[in-house]
């Protein structure tokens, strides 16, 4: 009944969009190993194509979710609400397929938004999202021209790989036989994705955009939190520095008001967020940022129940973690 639920509340916004030119010929660029119409068709933009003078913002969801489940009743509004017109993706397979190929959409994408808005765009990631952006702008140099990604704001990212007990014991726990997804065995701490992704300074990689990391000390899934959020060069915030008492679990994070506040300062200031700039007498009090659909509380349960369908059903599952691809190597 939850999943039915869920099903019936968080429908598809709206069809994908008009085609724009090939990016596939980007001087420098790695290739992208998808096709162009699946790329294309995987931005949805609910409220309409923004144009350049509304601010257009591009949502990258996590690990067994979707664009619509992610970002529909949440940032979509809130962020129209304050002024800015956000699109999202829907990754194949609930973004459970190997991560470089999701990076891969990612990278197109922000091509692809910000030609169709002429104008830069804005990046927000959640979970798996974050390093999904991140490998995009890491490997894919192109995407870090001011003319096509402005900034980036991270929510609850893996940056270095969970590492909770149990999660690659997991994917290995019968030998031969295929377990994990593809994105789960290259989310785990110490896998040739995240090595490759943090190959920055002492293993942190840089921000190549202005970025803000908004992070949370009672995050239950990216363990450790702290570490998962190092990016050198980031603003790195958590809730608690703006809200010391909150409590935001890791799906919290797509709708809590005290991180939607964070990315919205840096929004507001060329990428970098300030908790010194935010009224936290009136922040800390609200539980949904003003604009989201005060429906979207009580739904966490039911998409819990949808991204645990994803993880565990959703898609092929692999005996081992996807060979790095050339390019990354």
């Amino acid at each position: 009944m939850i999943l039915l639920c869920s099903l019936l509340l968080v429908p598809s916004l709206a069809a994908p969009l008009a085609t724009t030119p090939d990016f596939f010929s980007v001087k420098g660029d790695p290739p992208y190993n998808a096709s162009t119409a699946d790329m294309q068709n995987s931005l949805v933009c609910p409220n309409g194509i923004p144009t350049a003078n509304e601010n257009p913002v591009l949502l990258v969801h996590g690990t067994g979710s979707t664009g619509d489940e992610s970002w529909g009743l949440g940032y979509v509004p809130a962020l129209l609400k304050a002024g800015y017109k956000a699109c999202y993706l829907n990754l194949p397979n609930r973004s459970m397929n190997d991560a470089q190929i999701s990076s891969a959409y990612v990278a197109y994408n922000l091509h692809h938004l910000s030609s169709l808005a002429g104008a830069p765009v804005a990046a927000i990631g959640h979970s798996q999202g974050s390093p999904n952006i991140q490998w995009a702008l890491r490997f894919f140099p192109s995407t870090r021209d001011p003319a096509v990604t402005r900034s980036f704001v991270a929510l609850s990212p893996d940056f270095s790989g969970v590492g909770f007990d149990g999660l690659t014991e997991l994917c290995d726990i019968v030998s031969g036989v295929p377990i994990c997804a593809p994105s789960l065995w290259q989310q785990a701490k110490g896998s040739n994705y995240m090595a490759a992704l943090s190959g920055g300074t002492h293993g942190i990689d840089q921000a190549y955009v202005p970025t803000t990391v908004v992070w949370s000390v009672t995050d239950e899934v990216v363990v450790p939190s702290f570490e998962n959020s190092r990016l050198s060069g980031a603003s790195i915030i958590s809730a608690q520095d703006l809200c010391p008492a909150r409590i935001v679990g890791h799906l919290l994070m797509t709708h809590d008001a005290a991180g939607f506040a964070i990315a919205l300062d840096a929004l507001e200031h060329g990428g970098q967020a300030d908790v010194a700039r935010i009224d936290r007498a009136k922040v800390c009090l609200e539980l949904l940022a003003p604009g989201m659909d005060p429906t979207l509380a009580s739904l966490t349960e039911a998409g819990l129940n949808d991204i645990i369908k994803g993880i565990l059903l959703g898609g092929n599952k692999s005996t081992q973690e996807p060979a790095l691809m050339q390019y990354a190597v």
